[in-house]
């Protein structure tokens, strides 16, 4: 027991003046029922947190006055679009998109990477707008029942639900129409029931909802590349592409193969993705997150499954429509002034960082695309990411250094070394922690265990030997 006390103590001062990386509080709670009330909350509480990623708007209101919420994350122009909760008893896919807002918003801050993109350089060129949650008033019923509406209501709620106070089936808005088929593609669709109900009721006319026809005005303002729509039963990804077009094939195999969900052709008359299709080209994907679980909501047991097969989804479809989207570049003569440290890609692609480090100077650009340019480093030629540029037209000469004294010029170039080691010491350290988390990874469990026994022991070992000469210079000076 004195021996695992003194141990601790001794780890204790070990770490002691470390500064360790402190995790941001997490906000969204994937282990209980999540309710309408907690979306809001935990949106503003984000913002809050994350003012730099995340913005937030109102996109419509449904007819029980609850908002129908848009998060933008990231701070470019082209953007992809996520949406949750179509169905009342699918409220699992709104805790999803809600962790995705937040974890992609920390790896933004902290400067990570996920499916080998870069986060912070991704999320500055592309935004992710996200729709958590479609159906407010529905999921609200779904869990809750009538005691969220109005008394006056009640008895058309029950109507539409056979008369049962049991709630949990629900897929419909408070109006008994189901949004998924209240889109023009369903309006060939015979097999829809022909009044208000708990599901399946495509109403009376296309955008004849609230939540509908936000939707609609919300995407022809943002006009996203490609569309994500979740769905909670299945585990089955569904897919639609104009005309079948052979390119989109590969990004819909990787989908395929990151979420571990088979393909599956889209039936041609149904859903927001079918819609979005028509009228703007790109790639609408659906899909149902979970093994089907009857009428009823997916238990959040599955969510860690769920999180697991679809958490980097968001970053890497993100990072592949920007560049399936890009334009070939174009040849330069410009030279940039790069005012600190680079980290280099292979190609104009999020997917290809080179992991070069290039020192702040002026460069001699060969091509450029946006914000990307490719350099002459003398490493060879390198692309690089950089918003905030600064370009010198091409006549701007840089002057050579005079060294007429020697002993100036060598200090010149030691203070300006001193300088350059003190440059984004952060950028480094990330690169070292990236390189320290990967081997550490590859390393089996028993050898990490054995690793953490010796280092231990080691650090008691070493303490040990200073107490036990401090011990014995005392007595010595107490008997001298």
């Amino acid at each position: 027991m004195k021996k695992r006390s003194l141990l601790f103590l001794t780890l204790s001062i070990f770490f002691i003046g470390f500064d360790l990386p402190v995790a941001a509080k997490t906000i969204v709670d994937t282990s209980n029922t999540y309710t309408y009330e907690e979306m809001i909350a935990d949106i503003e509480e984000l913002k809050n947190m994350y003012p730099e990623t995340i913005e937030y708007k109102t996109i419509g209101k449904t007819n029980f006055n609850r908002d129908i919420l848009a998060v933008k994350v990231g701070k470019g122009e082209s953007n992809i679009l996520i949406s949750g909760s179509t169905h009342a008893r699918e409220w699992i896919t709104t805790v999803l998109t809600m962790k995705m807002i937040e974890e992609y918003s920390r790896s933004y801050l902290n400067d990570e990477t996920i499916e080998d993109v870069r986060v912070r350089d991704l999320l500055n060129e592309t935004s992710i707008w996200f729709v958590p949650m479609i159906n407010p008033d529905g999921v609200t019923l779904q869990q809750k029942g009538l005691s969220a509406f109005p008394k006056s209501y009640h008895t058309a709620l029950l109507n539409m639900n056979n008369g049962s106070y049991d709630f949990r089936r629900w897929k419909s808005n408070a109006e008994g129409i189901d949004l998924n088929r209240n889109y023009p593609p369903a309006w060939n669709d015979s097999s829809s029931v022909k009044e208000p109900y708990w599901k399946e009721y495509k109403g009376q006319s296309a955008f004849q909802t609230k939540e509908t026809s936000a939707m609609r005005d919300f995407t022809y303002e943002v006009r996203p590349k490609n569309v994500i729509a979740y769905h909670s039963s299945g585990r089955v990804l569904y897919w639609i592409n104009k005309d079948d077009r052979a390119e989109d094939y590969p990004t819909v195999q990787q989908f395929s193969r990151i979420t571990k969900y088979p393909m599956k052709k889209h039936l041609p008359y149904r859903g927001y993705t079918e819609w979005f299709v028509q009228e703007f080209g790109g790639i609408g994907f659906t899909p149902e997150l979970a093994v089907s679980v009857g009428d009823r909501e997916v238990p959040l047991s599955a969510f860690p499954s769920i999180w697991d097969r679809n958490k980097t989804i968001g970053i890497w479809l993100g990072a592949e429509t920007y560049t399936n989207n890009l334009q070939p570049p174009e040849p330069s003569a410009k030279k940039i002034i790069l005012d600190e440290e680079f980290l280099t890609y292979s190609k104009p692609s999020f997917f290809d960082i080179d992991k070069t480090i290039i020192k702040p100077g002026t460069y001699a650009v060969t091509e450029e695309i946006n914000n990307w340019y490719r350099i002459v480093t003398p490493f060879g030629e390198k692309w690089i990411l950089h918003p905030n540029k600064v370009i010198e037209p091409t006549e701007v000469k840089i002057k050579p250094t005079e060294e007429k004294d020697t002993k100036f010029s060598l200090s010149k170039k030691m203070s300006s070394s001193i300088d350059y080691l003190k440059l984004n010491s952060h950028k480094k350290l990330i690169l070292i922690k990236e390189q320290i988390t990967s081997t550490w990874e590859g390393i089996p469990y028993k050898f990490k265990v054995a690793l953490f026994v010796v280092g231990s022991e080691i650090v008691f070992v070493i303490l040990y030997i200073s107490l036990v000469r401090k011990y014995f210079n005392f007595n010595k000076e107490k008997h001298s």
